[in-house]
């Protein structure tokens, strides 16, 4: 019963381990850049599965310059199936935010991708927002 019961746990443990490398959660950086006017907007997608409960949020710590920015936080975004395909539970979608230019400038965002119950962020993306007059 007892070998049932560990094979049991460690089965779980290899799932979830796999749902957790297909779902990307390992520790990640990916960069980007983004060029803005001021008065300008853009919306940055972040993909993730609100299903996990996992959400992003930014990193104001290791961010740097962001007072040229404003950053909205629009959630996660309806994700749209393929034509003919129904929506799926579970199924990933994308977080957003609206950065709009505030000042000239450039800004590093760091964003997390994190459990609010855990603290620590499964994984990570850092992008760079230059910021001109026009």
């Amino acid at each position: 019963m007892k070998t049932l019961a560990h094979g049991s746990i460690g089965g779980a443990l290899a799932v979830a381990a796999l749902i957790g490398a297909l779902l990307g959660l390992a520790q990640s950086a990916a960069a980007e850049t983004r060029d803005l006017t001021r008065g300008a907007s853009t919306v940055m997608e972040l993909q993730g599965n609100p299903s996990t409960g996992y959400s992003w949020r930014l990193d104001a710590a290791n961010s740097e310059n962001t007072s040229i920015v404003s950053i909205e936080d629009l959630g996660y975004g309806e994700s749209e199936p393929p034509p003919g395909e129904k929506r799926r539970m579970g199924a990933p979608a994308s977080y957003r935010f609206r950065i709009t230019g505030v000042s000239e400038g450039t800004a590093k965002l760091v964003f997390e991708y994190v459990q609010p119950w855990v603290g620590k962020p499964a994984r990570m993306q850092e992008h760079t927002v230059h910021v001109t007059a026009h």
